[in-house]
């Protein structure tokens, strides 16, 4: 069977189980396993051998049990980098990348910021390790509650050759971190989706760890945590920067304001006007 031939098949089977944008996961899913890059789909004359298409075809199930794909493959783009994940660690979202532009444009504008930084549920790692790629004079930490998680994010440090320069720690939020080393800036993309709306989500979220995924009943224990406690950790006029859902800015901006020490300085809107980012600052 030419490539062609088992992309349209492919193609066909994906939408009659009604999995969204059916064109792009089968060329996406040949791309990944067998290196056939999507231009090069319909004049291929490659012949696939029977052990090959058994492995498509697996993999094709399970994208049609509604599997994410970066699960299948074991890899997800972010930071236009390759990077590990697995059903240990929640899938990385492009809109994570306007949390780095933000740690980026902090750094920018004030130069002290440069100094030790804190990555919250770090999950696969990428917001450390871009953040040591872009920022080298960077002291970069990383925590997670999860061991396995951690095990991910290590692998991706070294994929991206900065484990010598990012440090990972196994914890809960903030509640493992002396006082007496505050940092420059605490980053997370904590678990941000309501319990209460697991029902209307897409089927691909039930792959994804829990722990990374939900906050709690309207998704906002993870900030009611971390607001508070973030001053504690931080030097004075150091920086909080987190991703929140999308409808939660009014709720984050009076957790802000019920927290001794720390203020609300800015909310970032993301690409489709929606609030993504929530900047806060330790006075």
């Amino acid at each position: 069977m030419l490539p062609r031939e088992l992309y349209r098949k492919s193609v066909v089977r994906l939408e009659e189980n009604g999995v969204p944008d059916a064109d792009l996961e089968a060329a996406l899913l040949l791309e990944y396993l067998f290196g056939i890059k999507r231009v090069d789909l319909i004049l291929s004359e490659r012949r696939f051998a029977d052990h090959e298409l058994e492995k498509f075809e697996e993999s094709l199930r399970r994208r049609i049990a509604r599997e994410p794909l970066s699960y299948i493959v074991r890899e997800k783009e972010f930071w236009s980098l390759p990077f590990r994940v697995t059903p240990s660690v929640l899938i990385p979202r492009p809109e994570t990348e306007l949390l780095v532009e933000e740690v980026l444009a902090l750094v920018e504008n004030h130069n002290t910021y440069q100094g030790r930084m804190l990555d919250l549920g770090t999950g696969s790692g990428v917001i450390p390790v871009v953040l040591a790629l872009e920022l080298p004079l960077a002291k970069v930490f990383a925590s997670d509650l999860s061991f396995n998680a951690l095990e991910v994010a290590w692998e991706n440090m070294v994929r991206h050759n900065v484990a010598d320069r990012v440090f990972l720690m196994n914890g809960n939020w903030l509640s493992h971190l002396r006082s007496d080393c505050p940092f420059a800036i605490i980053i997370s993309n904590p678990p941000y989706v309501a319990v209460d709306s697991r029902a209307q989500l897409q089927p691909e979220l039930d792959f994804e760890p829990e722990m990374a995924l939900y906050g709690g009943r309207d998704g906002l224990d993870a900030y009611r945590t971390m607001i508070p406690e973030s001053r504690r950790c931080l030097q004075k006029g150091g920086m909080l920067v987190m991703e929140i859902g999308y409808d939660q800015e009014e709720m984050v901006r009076d957790i802000f304001s019920e927290s001794p020490g720390m203020e609300l300085v800015k909310i970032r809107k993301d690409y489709s006007g929606q609030s993504r980012i929530a900047v806060g600052r330790a006075i």
